[in-house]
């Protein structure tokens, strides 16, 4: 799924081709990326990017 919206959030130095080689690095990346995601929340820096969709189906 695309999105219009881009994230200026620079994470190439916490995923990579090595980390996706084993779990346990994975597992690390992720937890990284998710204390990065969350910190860049509570700045409220780019609050549109971390407000949820809506969308009408009816």
């Amino acid at each position: 799924m695309s999105t219009r919206y881009t994230l200026d959030m620079d994470l190439k130095d916490v995923v990579n081709v090595d980390v996706l080689s084993t779990k346990d690095k994975k597992v690390t990346a992720a937890k990284e990326t998710k204390a990065r995601f969350e910190e860049r929340f509570m700045i409220e820096k780019n609050w549109w990017f971390f407000t949820k969709l809506s969308v009408d189906g009816d």
